[in-house]
C-alpha cells in the first residue's frame, strides 16, 4: 500500500480517487470505461509522465501519481527558483518554460558542467600525489561496461572523489562496497552499490530496484528489470542471451537471468530475485579479471 501526501487541486482528486477505489473492482463495459473520468485522468497523468522522463514502460498508477506528486513539490522549492532563475539568464531562455522542460534543461546544463570538469578533474589526479590512482587510470583503459567515466580498477579513494565531483547525494561506505540509495540512471532512481576487492580496487557494481510484494511483481518489479535491461542494450548493445524467467523460477538470494553480456574481461547481468518475499530486479557488472584475483587472494 502507498501513503501518498498530495497538496492542493491533486490532493482532492487522490482523495476522489482513494474514496472509490472500488469504481475499479465493478464490472464496466467499455463505452463506460472510454467516458470514465478516472481513466482519463490517469491517461492524462500517464501521458505527461511519459512524455517528461522518456519512461514508455507501464508502471504502477501509484508510481506515476508519486513522480506527479515529487514534481509538484518541486515546483514549490527554493532549487526550483534558482534553476529558473539561471535558465532565464541563459543563452537558451525562450520566455515561458514547463517544469518538465526546465528539469531536463537542469539536467543538461549540469552535464554540460560535467564534462568541462571532468578535464579539471583529471588534471588534479595527474597532479595529485597518490601513484596508486594514477596506475589504476592508466592500467584499466575506459570500457562499455565502466561507471560512467569512472573505469574499473581506480581505488576506493579516487572512486569517492571522482563520484562526488559528478554525483549529488550522500555516499555510504560499508567497507568493501559503497553505496548510495537513491542514484538517478535516466528516468528512475535505484539502489546502487559499488564493490572493491581486497586490493582496494573497484570491480563491480549492483544496481537494484525496491523490494515489493509479489502482488506488484508484473505491475512495478518486472517493467523496472526491462528498463534496465533496455538501459544497458543501449549501453552494451544487444544482450548475448535472453531468457524467460515465470514466478516459479525466480529464487531467493539468486539472480534469474532476463539478460546477459559476456566477454573475457567483463560481464554484465539483469534479471530478477527475491529476499524475504520481496521481489526486486537487479543488473549486476563486473570486471571479471579483477574479481578472479579477489577470489584467488580468498583461497
Amino acid at each position: 500500500m502507498y501513503f501518498i501526501v498530495m497538496t492542493g487541486a491533486l490532493e482532492k482528486t487522490m482523495l476522489l480517487l482513494t474514496g472509490t477505489a472500488f469504481f475499479f473492482l465493478c464490472p464496466a463495459t467499455d463505452e463506460t470505461r472510454e467516458t470514465s473520468f478516472f481513466d482519463t485522468l490517469q491517461t492524462s497523468y500517464r501521458t505527461a509522465y511519459v512524455e517528461c522522463t522518456g519512461d514508455s514502460f507501464m508502471v504502477d498508477i501509484n508510481y506515476v501519481l508519486m513522480w506527479k506528486n515529487k514534481l509538484d513539490e518541486w515546483t514549490k522549492s527554493r532549487e526550483y527558483s534558482d534553476v529558473l532563475a539561471d535558465y532565464k539568464k541563459s543563452a537558451d531562455s525562450l520566455g515561458t518554460i514547463s517544469p518538465c522542460k526546465l528539469r531536463a534543461w537542469k539536467d543538461r546544463h549540469k552535464s554540460e558542467q560535467d564534462d568541462r570538469e571532468h578535464g579539471i578533474v583529471n588534471t588534479a589526479l595527474e597532479n595529485n600525489d597518490s601513484v596508486e590512482s594514477l596506475e589504476a587510470l592508466t592500467s584499466h583503459p575506459a570500457s562499455k561496461f565502466d561507471f560512467t567515466d569512472i573505469p574499473f580498477g581506480v581505488s576506493k579513494n579516487t572512486f569517492i572523489y571522482l563520484f562526488k565531483k559528478k554525483f549529488p547525494g550522500e555516499i555510504i561506505d560499508k567497507g568493501d562496497l559503497l553505496c548510495v540509495e537513491n542514484l538517478s540512471w535516466g528516468a528512475r532512481a535505484f539502489l546502487t552499490a559499488f564493490y572493491f576487492n581486497k586490493k582496494d580496487l573497484f570491480c563491480k557494481y549492483e544496481i537494484e530496484s525496491e523490494g515489493l510484494p509479489a502482488d506488484s511483481l508484473n505491475k512495478s518489479v518486472r517493467p523496472a528489470a526491462e528498463y534496465l535491461g533496455a538501459m544497458f542494450e543501449r549501453k552494451l548493445g544487444g544482450a548475448q542471451r535472453e531468457y524467460r524467467v515465470g514466478f516459479f523460477d525466480i529464487k531467493s538470494k539468486e539472480l534469474s537471468l532476463l539478460k546477459k553480456w559476456e566477454l573475457p574481461a567483463y560481464s554484465a547481468y539483469v534479471g530478477l530475485s527475491v529476499n524475504k518475499f520481496k521481489y526486486y530486479a537487479k543488473a549486476i557488472i563486473s570486471d571479471t579479471k579483477l574479481l578472479r584475483e579477489n577470489s584467488s587472494q580468498d583461497k
